[in-house]
């Protein structure tokens, strides 16, 4: 849908990585737990991507993914809600102080550990 003949068009400039399996697992599962709204398991799939640091303290990690999850199951649920792209300045501006309100302690338990990579390769997937 959204694509000419229903067709997705891929271009190669040379830049290209292999991704291995469990990456591509990782990022199946990501989808489903995202889907189905289970923050464990969407963090269990970062972490099996290399996107999350393994053998971390997750209680925030799990945290701020729950809401974040939350959120957006709440979004979808209703045509009612907008996402951040169609919120007036005022909105994602109150919209962001609550979020700050809900997590800022679990965002700054956190940032010490740096718990979040980004493995060079994916530049280029």
């Amino acid at each position: 849908e959204g694509y000419p003949g229903g067709r997705l068009v891929y271009y190669d400039f040379g830049m290209m990585e292999r991704v291995e399996t469990q990456v591509k697992k990782g990022f199946v599962d990501l989808v489903f737990s995202i889907y189905e709204n289970l923050p464990r398991e969407a963090c269990d799939a970062l972490e099996a991507m290399g996107v999350l640091r393994p053998g971390l303290d997750r209680f925030s990690i799990e945290r701020i993914a729950t809401d974040y999850l939350n959120v957006f199951q709440t979004t979808l649920a209703s045509a009612d809600n907008k996402w951040e792209n169609e919120m007036s300045a005022e909105e994602k501006k109150a919209t962001r102080r609550a979020r700050r309100q809900r997590l800022g302690a679990d965002l700054f338990a956190t940032q010490a550990e740096r718990p979040f990579l980004f493995p060079p390769k994916y530049t280029f997937v």
